[in-house]
């Protein structure tokens, strides 16, 4: 009975484990997609006008 419900916690033990590790996985991820998705200027400035508004879909080929 002991080695039924140790054999038990190891496997809860794994499988927590993997959860932890993919969790970690898509936190590496959503970091990855948000660097991928910051726009950065190589200078300093203010943006004086504006073609679209945050959160609008722009077809190709229009000034940003």
């Amino acid at each position: 009975m002991v080695v039924k419900q140790i054999a038990q916690q190891q496997a809860e033990i794994a499988s927590a484990s993997a959860n932890a590790q993919l969790a970690r996985a898509q936190v590496m991820e959503a970091d990855a997609n948000l660097k991928d998705l910051t726009v950065k200027a190589p200078f300093d400035g203010t943006v004086m006008t504006r073609a679209a508004e945050p959160g609008e879909v722009c077809k190709p080929g229009l000034p940003s």
